[in-house]
């Protein structure tokens, strides 16, 4: 008896366990407008067929969703759309740390410039440019 009372005790625990595992992924479904009816059915077929969340059914194709229980297209357009929109915001991020390393190359190069002029200073060379020469500060020719 002991072992038929634990044997139904973990069916509890298993049904407990699709239980939460529907809800998570039917909470999913609806985040992607799917309407709440048709996301409870979905959800129990897709977790008959092993798929627990909807990042799982990346790569199935419309033919496998139709198969699965999904018999409505928009259903089905909806579920695909979710990977098409990740997929077109991977670039954004590459194109953030493009940006980021140029800035840091950039800042690289300015403190790399300030040493040198830094170094050109202390042996007693002169820079070239940005200097008044002999106009003061109005822009003017002084008198020599």
């Amino acid at each position: 008896e002991r072992k038929k009372e634990r044997k139904r005790e973990r069916e509890k625990e298993r049904e407990k366990e699709r239980e939460k595992k529907i809800q998570i992924l039917k909470k999913e479904l609806i985040a992607i407008s799917i309407p709440k009816e048709r996301a409870a059915e979905h959800a129990q077929a897709m977790i008959d067929e092993g798929f627990e969340t909807v990042k799982d059914l990346e790569g199935l194709n419309e033919d496998q969703l139709k198969n699965m229980g999904v018999t409505m297209l928009g259903d089905r357009k909806k579920i695909q759309d979710v990977f098409v929109q990740k997929d077109q915001s991977k670039p954004k991020k590459k194109e953030k740390e493009k940006k980021e390393k140029e800035k840091r190359s950039i800042g690289f190069l300015r403190a790399r410039h300030r040493e040198k002029g830094k170094k050109e200073k202390e042996k007693g060379r002169r820079r070239r440019g940005r200097g008044k020469g002999k106009r003061g500060k109005r822009g003017k020719r002084e008198k020599e």
